[in-house]
């Protein structure tokens, strides 16, 4: 009965939260360990306190979808990964990668900036605030090598970690 008591208290909780969403527009599809049934299930492994695996939150635009993988290890974000997935199914990170994507003269290719940032992330804990805002364009200053816009790539580590 405790066992049960906690469980009910954690799905409450959990439903709570989950209405607390943004409401930019941004779908998340999330990947959960299975559950054979609530009686079976040790409140543990019924919370996101133990969750191994990704999670992926996506922002839509006209044009496509920015993407972020975030993976945890026992709950916690370890990693992230960024692309831009256009109409047409293709990846930005792909092309920039195998250089078909080029942002200009001079300029660092997308994908090292996307890594750039995710690196920034990791080292500061996830902690999206961290990487203000320098114009109302979506630019920062506070990763260096990093001049794409990143408003669409922070909603989309916050709607994973949110998930």
């Amino acid at each position: 009965m405790k066992k049960f008591g906690i469980l009910l208290l954690t799905l409450g909780l959990a439903m709570s939260l989950t209405a607390c969403g943004s409401k930019a527009e941004s779908e998340t599809t999330t990947e959960t360990p299975a559950v054979e049934s609530p009686q079976a299930t040790d409140v543990a492994e019924s919370t996101d306190e133990a969750f191994t695996g990704e999670k992926v939150g996506e922002v839509a635009d006209e044009k496509g979808k920015t993407v972020a993988t975030v993976t945890f290890e026992a709950g916690q974000p370890v990693d992230v990964k960024f692309d831009y997935i256009n109409e047409d199914g293709s990846s930005k990170y792909e092309q920039a990668a195998a250089g078909e994507y080029v942002m200009g003269e001079n300029s660092t290719p997308w994908n090292e900036q996307v890594d750039a940032l995710a690196a920034f992330l990791k080292e500061n804990n996830f902690d999206v605030e961290a990487v203000t805002l320098t114009d109302e364009d979506g630019h920062t200053d506070v990763v260096t090598g990093v001049s794409i816009k990143v408003p669409a790539l922070l909603e989309a580590v916050k709607s994973a970690l949110n998930a």
